[in-house]
């Protein structure tokens, strides 16, 4: 969201450059893991593979397909969502 306001980037730019770089970071991430450690635990780098692989072009492919008002308010949704379960979580683990 930073870079929409600073930067004048479009929302689709914006979702496309988070989606590469997130796919990037995951990869690089369980490569040093499986460099610096003995072993690589395949039941934690596989999802985190996978999810980054499929992601990916899933989320260019609906970045092009939705206009851009209806991008923001998934996005607003998800956000929403996603910070509500969390704090569930947080208090039910108390």
């Amino acid at each position: 969201m930073a870079c929409i306001v600073l930067y004048q980037i479009l929302p689709k730019a914006a979702v496309g450059i988070t989606s590469l770089s997130e796919g990037i970071v995951s990869l690089v991430g369980v490569v040093m893991y499986w460099a610096t450690i003995d072993g690589l635990e395949w039941p934690l780098a596989l999802p985190i593979l996978v999810g980054a692989i499929v992601s990916t072009p899933l989320a260019a492919f609906t970045v092009q397909k939705l206009p851009i008002r209806s991008l923001r308010l998934l996005i607003a949704l998800l956000a929403i969502t996603l910070g509500i379960v969390t704090l569930l979580r947080a208090m039910s683990a108390n």
